[in-house]
């Protein structure tokens, strides 16, 4: 993550330079997708804010 174009450019070389620490850096990454944001969580975020707006329209 970056605040600006320059700053994404410069993680990238950084990234380019140090590979165990992009390789460790993406399998963190791999481990938090597949342990914590999982079909079933984003399937009951989706359903919580679905029913949200649902409410909210029929009470409108």
């Amino acid at each position: 993550m970056a605040s600006d174009a320059q700053g994404l450019a410069q993680h990238c070389i950084d990234m380019l330079r140090a590979p165990q620490q992009a390789s460790d850096i993406a399998r963190r990454g791999y481990t938090r997708i597949t342990t914590i944001l999982t079909e079933e969580r984003f399937q009951s975020v989706v359903d919580a804010a679905v029913t949200t707006l649902w409410r909210k329209d029929r009470n409108a």
